[in-house]
């Protein structure tokens, strides 16, 4: 999931600091990615940049539950912008 991430993030141009931004979003019972929100930011244009790239993850095979039905989940993902 981070490799999906890391690839559809836009480095941003004025970074200003190295960082993490924390993205907290669900997986729904059809596997669809659903309000990513930001729970820690870093700036923002680095937050907006990983909240895009979070949206354009496509689905998962949705999380079961002890009778075997779909549920939805909530994830939290960090994501690092690290300066050259």
């Amino acid at each position: 999931m981070i490799r999906a991430i890391s690839k559809n993030v836009r480095f941003p141009e004025h970074l200003q600091r190295d960082g993490k931004v924390f993205v907290q979003f669900t997986i729904d019972e059809q596997g669809r990615v659903r309000n990513p929100v930001v729970k820690q930011g870093l700036q923002p244009d680095a937050d907006s940049a990983v909240v895009r790239a979070v949206r354009l993850l496509g689905e998962f095979t949705a999380a079961l539950d002890a009778q075997g039905r779909p549920v939805a989940v909530k994830q939290t993902v960090p994501f690092t912008f690290q300066l050259k």
